[in-house]
């Protein structure tokens, strides 16, 4: 059975699990974590249906680990201990496939909204009403309070671009997180009074 398209990049990741590497598995091959393709799988036990009971990964490139896994196990699949290792023991590795794997995602992302989202062009709505700021901002402000939002959300940088990508106009203009706080604090105590 040929690699998931979405992840056929994975196979060709240096310092891949090469003994009995669990994304070549029927087990985990389906597997959407990057780490299972630097695992190596020991000790399978089936149930009489040939699903698999339980598990050892051991890591594909130092041979440590011990870490169980089990259908109904108390971790489900969690690979966060598995993880860590790599990023521990195995930087140098671990890195540049999740960098790879990142670049392979996006770039397919990208082919597959190229080829099926017809896209239609933007036209400018005018608006017969001037932008205010103040209106603005407490639209803004309400947004934070009923979606229950920190205000240090102001801060964060993919927020502030869309704002601006939105509306260039808001240039040296948006509020800070301090703002934001008092501005939410205040909206919700005139709520409560």
């Amino acid at each position: 059975m040929p690699p998931d398209p979405r992840f056929a990049h994975r196979w060709r990741l240096e310092g891949r699990a090469r003994l009995n590497n669990a994304a070549d598995t029927r087990y985990f091959f389906n597997r959407k974590a990057l780490v299972y393709h630097f695992l190596d799988v020991y000790n399978p036990e089936e149930d009489s249906n040939g699903s698999l009971e339980s598990c050892t990964f051991r890591c594909g490139i130092c041979g440590r680990g011990n870490w169980k896994w089990r259908k109904n196990g108390r971790s489900r699949g969690s690979t966060s201990n598995m993880n860590g290792h790599m990023k521990e023991k195995h930087p140098n590795i671990w890195q540049p496939g999740v960098q790879s794997h990142k670049a392979a995602r996006i770039a397919l992302l990208a082919a597959e909204s190229q080829s099926t989202v017809p896209v239609k062009p933007l036209h400018p709505v005018s608006s017969s009403k001037p932008f205010d700021i103040e209106v603005f901002n407490e639209k803004l402000t309400r947004w934070f309070v009923k979606r229950n939002k920190p205000a240090a959300e102001m801060e964060n940088e993919a927020f502030r671009e869309l704002l601006l990508f939105l509306k260039p106009t808001l240039e040296g203009q948006l509020l800070d997180s301090t703002g934001m706080g008092k501005r939410v604090e205040a909206m919700k105590q005139s709520k409560e009074n």
